[in-house]
């Protein structure tokens, strides 16, 4: 078997399967090979682009495609970009979210010292929303499908916060995010 591990897509599904194809894990059918047991290790959701509503779809896509595969095959990381859509981002709507994403872009590129003022008035008026910058850039391309996608596949029990592979004769941590010595 050949273990896989592959962090933070974040990409459009071209370039994801681009890749997958280029290291000979795809089968003729469009799935992983049989023998391919793949680590996704979280963020499907938000890679930036100018158009937004081809990111808002393309996670969906990648993500669904990952689920399709059975657990065995396929071990799915919960990333900080997909939990958002159930904790930060639970009450906040499509269109809500697209004001605030279109407000946090003006404000992002207010001139340094007008941008207090505009985080201001940002947070007055999208209180449910962290900063302008997570609306703008860092969940850029949040949708409310999306969300109850994640949380089909987090009741589903398909998300895991860490798993480990064997890398080299050894057995390797992987998580979504660096762990410290604090955190050992």
């Amino acid at each position: 078997r050949r273990a896989v591990a592959i962090g933070d897509p974040q990409t459009s599904t071209e370039r994801w399967f681009g890749a997958l194809a280029a290291h000979g894990l795809l089968g003729d059918d469009g799935w992983l090979q049989p023998d391919v047991r793949l680590t996704a290790m979280g963020d499907y959701f938000d890679y930036h682009v100018p158009e937004r509503d081809r990111a808002r779809v393309e996670g969906l896509l990648l993500l669904g495609w990952l689920a399709a595969h059975a657990p065995a095959q396929v071990t799915l990381l919960a990333g900080n970009h997909d939990l958002a859509r159930v904790m930060e981002l639970a009450r906040v709507d499509d269109d809500r979210f697209r004001a605030a994403a279109d407000e946090g872009a003006a404000v992002a590129a207010l001139p340094r010292d007008r941008r207090a003022a505009g985080e201001a008035a940002f947070a007055a008026r999208f209180p449910e929303v962290a900063t302008p910058g997570y609306a703008a850039r860092d969940y850029n391309a949040f949708t409310v499908e999306q969300r109850a996608l994640v949380q089909r596949l987090l009741l589903a029990g398909r998300f895991v916060l860490a798993a480990t592979a064997p890398v080299r004769g050894a057995t390797a941590l992987l998580t979504h995010a660096g762990v410290t010595r604090r955190e050992l």
